[in-house]
C-alpha cells in the first residue's frame, strides 16, 4: 500500500475502532465489485479500502503506521514534501531556540528546555511517541487489568515532563485520552498541539491461576464482536 490508510478510509488519525468500522462499511457498500461490475477503478479502491482496514484494525500494524506519520507527509505527497519539509531534528532544533541567553536565569531555562527536548527525542526514537504535523503527540500507555477495570491515576511522560493522568473506570484498549496543550508548538496555528494517550490493556506475562479461576466462575456474558 502506497497511501495513508487514514486518508483512504477518510478518518482522522485518532479515530476509534467504531469510527474505522463505520467508514469501512460505508466505502465497501459504495465500491464493492458486485455493485460496480466491470469498473476497474472501483475494484482498485475496494482493494485499497480493504487493505487500509486491515492495517488500522490490527493494533500492532496501526502502531507502526502511527510511528511513521511523524517521519513523513502522506505518502502520495512525498515528492512535494521533499521540497518544503524539514527533518524532525530541524523542527526540534527550532523549538529549542531562545530569544537571548545573556542572563543566568535564561541559561538555566535553556538547559532545562534542552534536557526536556533530549528526553522527548529519545522517547520518539524508542517508539514511545508519534508526532503529527499539527503538533499533536500520540503515546501508547500500557494498563494492567486492575487499572483498566477500576480506574486510577497514572504518571505519563509529556514534552514538558511527567503529568498525572486520570484513567476512567472500565477503560478498554484503543481508548484515547487527551491532554490539552501538551503537544508541540505549531508555527502555522501559533499554538501548541494536544497529547493523546492511547490505552492498551495488558494481561500478565506469567500464567495467573487466580485470574483463570475467577473467569471460570464469572457467569456474566457480553458481546465483543459483531455477529
Amino acid at each position: 500500500m502506497t497511501r495513508n490508510p487514514y486518508n483512504i478510509l477518510n478518518v482522522k488519525a485518532g479515530a476509534d475502532e467504531q469510527e474505522i468500522k463505520s467508514a469501512f462499511r460505508r466505502l465497501v457498500r459504495e465500491f464493492h465489485p458486485d455493485i460496480n461490475p466491470g469498473n476497474a477503478r472501483a475494484e482498485e479502491i475496494f482493494r485499497e479500502v480493504t487493505d487500509a482496514y486491515g492495517l488500522l484494525l490490527d493494533p500492532k500494524k496501526r502502531a507502526q503506521v502511527d510511528r511513521m506519520m511523524w517521519l513523513r507527509m502522506p505518502i502520495e505527497k512525498v515528492e512535494k514534501a521533499k521540497e518544503k519539509a524539514t527533518s524532525f531534528a530541524k523542527v526540534l532544533k527550532d523549538q529549542m531556540k531562545s530569544a537571548v541567553d545573556i542572563f543566568p536565569e535564561k541559561i538555566i531555562q535553556e538547559k532545562k528546555h534542552r534536557q526536556k527536548m533530549k528526553e522527548f527525542q529519545e522517547g520518539v526514537s524508542q517508539g514511545l511517541f508519534t508526532v503529527q504535523d499539527n503538533g499533536d503527540v500520540f503515546l501508547d500507555l500500557a494498563l494492567d487489568l486492575k487499572e483498566a477495570v477500576f480506574g486510577d491515576r497514572v504518571d505519563v511522560p509529556t514534552f514538558e515532563g511527567r503529568v498525572a493522568l486520570r484513567i476512567p473506570e472500565n477503560s478498554n484498549s484503543g481508548d484515547l485520552l487527551r491532554l490539552r496543550g501538551r503537544g508541540l508548538y505549531n508555527k502555522k496555528s501559533k499554538k501548541k498541539g494536544d497529547q493523546y494517550v492511547r490505552l492498551k490493556v495488558v494481561l500478565p506475562t506469567e500464567p495467573d491461576e487466580s485470574l483463570k479461576d475467577f473467569l471460570k466462575s464469572w457467569s456474566r456474558e457480553y458481546k465483543v464482536r459483531e455477529d
